[in-house]
């Protein structure tokens, strides 16, 4: 048995309801060997991917036997709304790490925040300076 992380990306235009629909085939695919779930939601992508702009994000942890992940992947492959999906292989260490929970370490704090303007202010400041010389 191995453990895999599978992240999903759905067809945002598709309805609320056929998103969860996706989703719910998703965890019948794997039943019992999915340990965790990550909802991430709907994000915007870095660049277009076959003209789409934004996906809703599913994420899964799952420890199952490496044959089963080759048959999903071509259930994956065959369905329409599944825009793109990633097997991660996990090592026994790692830790499933969850969206909400790493864009909280990366949050800036209020006086982070205020330092960033004061510094913002410095620089608009000399860009004027540099403008009327």
């Amino acid at each position: 048995m191995n453990r895999y992380e599978l992240v999903v990306l759905i067809d945002s235009k598709l309805k609320k309801d056929d998103i969860q629909a996706v989703a719910k085939t998703l965890e019948d695919m794997f039943g019992e060997d999915i340990k965790q779930k990550d909802d991430i939601w709907m994000l915007e992508l870095t660049s277009q991917f076959e003209w789409h702009e934004r996906a809703y994000f599913v994420s899964y942890e799952i420890i199952t036997e490496w044959e089963k992940v080759e048959a999903v992947k071509k259930d994956l492959f065959l369905m329409k709304s599944v825009i793109r999906y990633f097997f991660y292989r996990m090592w026994k260490n790692e830790k499933f790490l969850k969206f909400g929970e790493v864009s909280k370490m990366f949050e800036l704090t209020d006086e982070e925040k205020s330092k960033q303007k004061n510094i913002k202010a410095f620089q608009d400041m000399d860009s004027i300076s540099k403008i009327k010389r």
